[in-house]
């Protein structure tokens, strides 16, 4: 990480939130916990495969991703690209310490909101990486996608004052609401919908197959599975709920309304929980976010409980670290061993905005390790060279019990590998808590 210019402003205007998802390792000291060194051999091979999903959730490969290979100082010691179908399988160099991926995410059909994403690995050891995503809404190819009117009056007759939620949007059935179109992709599958009773207190939800249909009578005889009603994990009017179902059901506590599950539909449901706020650290005013993910049963009740905090040794450590990313001084130290026993890894973010778009780096680490002077190829220290609105986020992992960070690397890939994610042991049970530091000058 090369700068020659990090100085806080004095304005917090601008918030650019950075994700959270995907490529998370850890550094070598081998167990989330003791800090003692793995003894596994170091893989002579790299592997690992490059998708985009796009508007309709489509996924295919994506070609043409820049990988590269640093050294234990952070320098550029090979450079490939994935081929054709995605993949790239090439000898892991035995000086080779850390990853690097860049790629462009387009969020919107238009080319006015891109993100150039770039991500480190550190303190990896070759081996399957897995399944590295990315995003481009741009394109519908193979979507069948179409507007499709849904007459909703019958609907307002027989159940006044509900609420309907369809397709992730929502509509208040009042006598002045209107018949209204959105757009659905068949490619998306069945169009779930939700009526959540007046008084907020129950709802029964469906699906409809909208294949070869551009209008639809909405009826109370479509929504034929009665929800149960999730318990608040956290009990906070200062947190947002959401509950979810393997296969894609949703439900969002708008207002502080109950949520609920349809155990009829879909067989796994977890809720998720978070909490955002501002806070100060010192003399600085930085952003806080807890966020946890736990398994319902079909009572709605959560696996286990849910405390969600920033704590104070979290919140040092992670100010001590951007303080010292000011300093330019590299390599940066960082240790997040006494925020919790279990975490299973950090994740520093940088973001910010140059003229073609939004910039995120996001360098992936266990609980503990050092931050080189990293360097890019020529073309991506251009691209990226003068970067405004800047942000950094620090984010640390943990999941439900404790492991060594081989084993939580194998467990990462074997899900970016699963059909169904949702279903891997990491959804079960996991917490991030996150401290993000907004409008700061740098310069690569």
């Amino acid at each position: 990480m090369t700068t020659t210019k990090w100085m806080l402003t004095s304005s917090f205007t601008t918030i650019l939130l950075l994700g959270c998802g995907g490529g998370d390792s850890g550094d070598d000291t081998g167990t989330a916990n003791s800090g003692g060194s793995s003894n596994n051999p170091i893989n002579t091979q790299l592997t690992l495969n490059t998708v985009v999903t796009n508007k309709c959730n489509v996924q295919s490969p994506k070609p043409g991703v820049e990988v590269l290979f640093h050294n234990a100082q952070g320098d550029v010691i090979a450079e490939h690209v994935t081929d054709s179908n995605g993949l790239l399988t090439t000898e892991w160099p035995s000086d080779a310490k850390h990853v690097t991926t860049v790629a462009l995410n387009y969020f919107t059909r238009n080319y006015g909101f891109r993100t150039l994403s770039i991500d480190t690995i550190m303190d990896t050891k070759g081996g399957d990486l897995g399944v590295i995503h990315f995003t481009d809404k741009r394109y519908t190819l193979d979507c069948d996608c179409k507007d499709v009117t849904f007459f909703v009056q019958n609907l307002i007759e027989s159940s006044p004052e509900s609420k309907l939620n369809i397709g992730g949007g929502q509509e208040y059935l009042t006598p002045y609401t209107q018949d209204f179109s959105l757009e659905w992709c068949d490619a998306k599958g069945p169009i779930d919908i939700q009526l959540v009773a007046a008084d907020h207190q129950s709802s029964q939800a469906g699906q409809i197959d909208l294949t070869n249909l551009d209008e639809y009578t909405l009826s109370l005889d479509d929504f034929n599975h009665v929800g149960v009603m999730v318990n608040d994990p956290v009990n906070s009017r200062d947190d947002d709920i959401h509950a979810y179902s393997s296969g894609g059901w949703d439900s969002y506590n708008y207002a502080n309304e109950p949520i609920f599950i349809y155990p009829t539909i879909a067989e796994h449901h977890y809720v998720s929980s978070s909490i955002t706020k501002q806070i100060k650290v010192y003399d600085t005013v930085g952003y806080s976010a807890n966020s946890a993910i736990r398994k319902l049963d079909k009572q709605g009740n959560v696996s286990s409980e849910i405390v969600l905090d920033v704590n104070n040794a979290f919140s040092k450590e992670a100010y001590s670290l951007y303080e010292t990313i000011r300093s330019q001084q590299a390599p940066y130290q960082y240790d997040f061993s006494n925020t919790s026993d279990d975490i299973a890894f950090t994740e520093i973010a940088l973001g910010g905005r140059n003229g073609d778009g939004n910039v995120s780096w996001r360098l992936h680490g266990g609980i503990r390790g050092t931050i080189p002077n990293f360097s890019f190829t020529p073309s991506l220290d251009a691209t990226i060279h003068m970067i405004s609105s800047q942000s950094i986020r620090v984010v640390v992992k943990r999941y439900g019990d404790k492991k060594t960070l081989d084993e939580w690397r194998t467990l990462f890939v074997e899900q970016s590998r699963m059909a169904d994610p949702e279903l891997s042991p990491l959804t079960t049970e996991s917490n991030l808590m996150g401290l993000g530091f907004y409008d700061i000058e740098y310069t690569y």
